[in-house]
C-alpha cells in the first residue's frame, strides 16, 4: 500500500504496539496516524511542533505517542483523544530522536544536539536524570530503552555506542567503538541482547550487549552492508522484526534493505521510493510485515513474501 498525505519528507514511521496502526512523522511539523488494514486510511492528525518531527515511539498501551523536533521540544501526545498531554523542554538544542519504555509507567529517552540523554517521567513535566558521558559534548543522534527498562543506549557523531544501567544511579555501563562516522539510527533487539546500529560509514552493526561479555573489543558480532548515506546527512534509522531475526535500515539510495540477522545476509533490496528511506518500521505483531518512510513525501507499507 502506497501512503500519501505528508507535504514535506517523512523522517519517522513506527507501529502501535498491536500492530493495528501506525504514527508518521514529517518535516511538515504533523504526525498522521494510520490504519494498517483494510484502505490504509490517514484518520488523525497530530498538529504542535514549530518544526520538523525528526522520531517518535508509541507507549507501551499504544494509547500514548512521543516525538520529537528541532524546536527543542519533546511532546507527549494521546492517540485516543488526538491531542497533545504536554511539551517536555530541558533540552538546549536540536533533539534528535526520542524512544519509550516498551513496558511499565511511561519513561522517555530523548538524546539531542546537546550532548545529552534526558529521561523523562510523563507523569511530570521534568526531567527526572540527565545522562551525559563524563568529558564528551558530542551531539546523540539516536537512542533507545531496552525492554526492561533497565538500560540506555545513544550513539551520535563521536561514532561511539554509550549504554546507561538505569539501576545503578544512571552509570555508564558499556562504551562500543567500531564504526568509522557518525551514528544516526540505534535499536534495541526484542529480547535486550543486542543493539543494532546504522552509521554514516556506511555499515550497520549488531552489538552484544549482555554483561557476560568481557571484552568491549569482542561485542561488535556482525557488520551488515549494502545501503548507503548521502551527502544530504539525513538520520537514518534502523530496526529489527518482531522476531529478531531480521533486520533494516534507512538508505540513501532509495531502496528498503533487509538482512538477516544469523548470516549477515542481505536478502531483500526493495525498489519503489524516489527518494531516501529514512526509517524502516516492522509490524509488532506480523514479523513479515513493515512500513518505509522516506524523503519522497510517501510511506510504503507491506509484507514480505
Amino acid at each position: 500500500m502506497l501512503l500519501t498525505g505528508h507535504l514535506d519528507q517523512i523522517n519517522a514511521v513506527g507501529f502501535h504496539p498491536g500492530g493495528n496502526v501506525l504514527a508518521s512523522g514529517s518535516h511538515d511539523k504533523k504526525i498522521f496516524l494510520w490504519n494498517t488494514y483494510g484502505d490504509c486510511s490517514n484518520y488523525c492528525v497530530l498538529s504542535g511542533h514549530k518544526n520538523a518531527v525528526l522520531s517518535l515511539s508509541y507507549t507501551d498501551d499504544g494509547e500514548g505517542l512521543v516525538s520529537c523536533s528541532p524546536d527543542l521540544s519533546v511532546r507527549v501526545w494521546d492517540t485516543v483523544a488526538g491531542e497533545q498531554v504536554s511539551s517536555l523542554r530541558e533540552h538546549t538544542a536540536i533533539v534528535n530522536c526520542v524512544a519509550a519504555t516498551p513496558q511499565g509507567h511511561v519513561l522517555v529517552a530523548s538524546a539531542s544536539d546537546d550532548g545529552s540523554v534526558k529521561l523523562w517521567d510523563t507523569r511530570t513535566r521534568r526531567a527526572a536524570s540527565t545522562l551525559v558521558e563524563e568529558g564528551s559534548k558530542y551531539a546523540l543522534c539516536a537512542v533507545d530503552i531496552s525492554e526492561n527498562g533497565e538500560y540506555v543506549y545513544a550513539g551520535g557523531i563521536d561514532n561511539v555506542v554509550k549504554g546507561w544501567d538505569l539501576r545503578k544511579q544512571s552509570e555508564l555501563c558499556v562504551r562500543m567503538e567500531g564504526h568509522g562516522d557518525t551514528i544516526t539510527g540505534l535499536k534495541v533487539s526484542p529480547i535486550g541482547t543486542h543493539v543494532l546500529t546504522n552509521a554514516m560509514d556506511m555499515t550497520m552493526r549488531s552489538w552484544d550487549v549482555r554483561a557476560f561479555v568481557e571484552r568491549e573489543d569482542k561485542r561488535c558480532v556482525r557488520v551488515f552492508s549494502g545501503h548507503q548515506h548521502s551527502q544530504e546527512r539525513n538520520l537514518l534509522r534502523c530496526s529489527w522484526s518482531a522476531d529478531g531475526k531480521r533486520v533494516s535500515g534507512g538508505s540513501s539510495d532509495q531502496m528498503v534493505h533487509v538482512w538477516d540477522v544469523a548470516s549477515g545476509e542481505l536478502v531483500y533490496s526493495l525498489p519503489g521510493h524516489s527518494g531516501s528511506v529514512n526509517e524502516v518500521s516492522w509490524s509488532p505483531s506480523e514479523t513479515a510485515i513493515l512500513c518505509s518512510a522516506s524523503s519522497d513525501r510517501c510511506l510504503y507499507l507491506g509484507e514480505l513474501v
